[in-house]
């Protein structure tokens, strides 16, 4: 068993209560665009410049952020987080029961921190291709879009039981040839956890820099847990390229 961030729900639930795998062959390019989980979704909200979010009729909310103004709401919310972490540890004195939310959401930050630094270093050089957004393919906070001349897209499928629930996480990029001259990178974790920050399982990976390639998926991770009747799962993906921006995709079930 191991530990994720403990993320905002969880802390507000404590004070409360005192490689590269091969694509799928022969699926239309268009229904793994479109994401396979999800049913007939509610429009995106705009929350701020470059984050999107929205509640897809299963029940499931969605995140998305974009760029350097996307990254810096994630960072800020991370920092939020880790305020009131220190704020239960210090109201409660539970302290046993927060020791690892500190240095795991320190962890989240710097992460955050270091993919902001690379964003606003490599934003110069950034070209966009919105020809296919322009043409309806892609709608803002979209869990797909383009980047460096290609396609990416998360995949996150959830499953409710009766006592329990699980969630898995794959992240994708497709690029017509002639390729982009930029390298990309994507991160993906799936976690699952009760309102109890010492009961948590998680899954996560960074796949290898690859370029010069038309198909690249990552492997699924996977995180699950019960017996509990209301499971908390959360799938969180990262694409992040040399030259053409990043994107930042959440969806969770709280």
């Amino acid at each position: 068993m191991t530990r994720p961030f403990i993320w905002l729900p969880t802390v507000l639930a404590l004070m409360a209560c005192g490689g590269e795998d091969p694509m799928p062959q022969g699926e239309p390019a268009a229904r793994l665009l479109a994401g396979r989980s999800m049913l007939t979704p509610k429009p995106w909200a705009r929350l701020a410049p470059g984050v999107w979010e929205r509640v897809r009729e299963d029940g499931i909310r969605e995140r998305s952020s974009t760029g350097v103004e996307g990254l810096e709401y994630e960072l800020q919310l991370a920092r939020t987080e880790r305020a009131l972490i220190a704020q239960v540890s210090k109201a409660s004195g539970n302290a046993s029961a927060l020791k690892a939310s500190p240095q795991e959401n320190d962890q989240r930050i710097q992460f955050l921190e270091n993919a902001l630094a690379e964003e606003k270093n490599s934003a110069s050089a950034w070209m966009p291709n919105e020809r296919l957004s322009a043409q309806g393919f892609y709608e803002d906070g979209s869990p797909s879009g383009e980047l460096c001349g290609g396609t990416y897209g998360f995949d996150a499928q959830f499953f409710i039981e009766m006592t329990g629930g699980s969630v898995s996480m794959r992240g994708y990029f497709l690029e017509p040839s002639p390729y982009a001259p930029y390298t990309k990178r994507i991160y993906v974790r799936a976690a699952a956890w009760m309102y109890d920050p010492d009961i948590v399982n998680y899954d996560a990976e960074w796949s290898p820099t690859f370029t010069n390639t038309c198909c690249f998926s990552t492997n699924q991770v996977y995180a699950g847990i019960d017996p509990t009747f209301s499971p908390v799962l959360e799938a969180y993906g990262y694409i992040k390229s040399d030259g053409c921006g990043s994107h930042i995709y959440t969806a969770r079930t709280y």
